[in-house]
């Protein structure tokens, strides 16, 4: 996953870094004559007497349509809308103040796609990460808590008790989630490192008060993609094809 193409923001003007969700290929694009922007009511009350326009809010909808001409999908967003100042140059060769507008999504249908999920992923643990990236903008803090939800099914498809049984009667108590990881096999010792970081992440998500950044949710999903990655992605193993060859000091065949 590159982080740096995952901006928080767009310009009216300006290029998009965002790949289309659907395809995976194409880069989005405002398509034409959907983009509206109107004022805020309570910007418009508090800068009534106030000329400068670079303090006022906006909201903003407009449909993105992918580039790639074999998927051409359609994208809905809406969020806040900012004007700054830019500094085109003058064609007589000086330099004017113009405005831009600074967009900061708060929403999109559907959702981005913050890396490529494996195929082989089980369909539990892709609901969760697909919920986290739909609330990637909104609600950074919910986003991390999915990513902590996403990890409780990869343990569960992966046969790691949710529920000890205790007492007399028993009764029926959730095992906690770093007992869970403690109680992979030993095949997964190379993962837990990665668990456990996506714990804490999402346990700062869950259950604290330390405020959650969209920079701390990409450093999850980069995790979570390499987990997966380890996980799921079936990558062929050399080193039988090498024995072999050292065998024959030569070409296998």
């Amino acid at each position: 996953m590159n982080k740096r193409r995952h901006t928080y923001s767009f310009h009216e003007r300006g290029a998009l870094n965002w790949e289309c969700p659907t395809c995976g290929k194409g880069k989005l694009e405002i398509k034409e004559g959907t983009l509206h922007v109107s004022e805020t009511a309570k910007s418009v009350k508090e800068n009534a007497f106030e000329s400068y326009p670079i303090n006022r809010e906006h909201l903003y909808s407009c449909l993105f349509r992918c580039n790639n001409n074999k998927c051409r999908e359609v994208i809905s967003s809406s969020g806040r809308g900012y004007l700054e100042p830019v500094f085109p140059n003058d064609p007589d060769g000086g330099v004017r103040q113009d405005w831009d507008y600074k967009f900061v999504p708060i929403y999109f249908l559907p959702n981005l796609q913050f890396f490529q999920i494996p195929g082989r992923t089980p369909k539990t643990v892709l609901v969760e990460i697909n919920e986290s990236f739909s609330l990637f903008f909104c609600a950074p803090s919910s986003a991390a808590n999915h990513v902590r939800r996403s990890v409780e099914e990869l343990l569960t498809a992966l046969k790691i008790k949710r529920y000890k049984y205790v007492g007399t009667p028993k009764k029926r108590r959730y095992v906690s989630l770093h007992d869970r990881i403690q109680l992979l096999p030993a095949k997964y010792d190379s993962q837990k490192e990665l668990l456990l970081a996506l714990k804490w992440l999402g346990n700062a998500g869950s259950h604290t008060h330390q405020e959650i950044t969209k920079d701390d949710v990409l450093d999850a999903y980069e995790i979570l993609e390499e987990l997966l990655n380890q996980i799921y992605v079936k990558k062929k193993d050399v080193r039988k094809l090498a024995r072999t060859i050292n065998k024959n000091k030569g070409p296998k065949s």
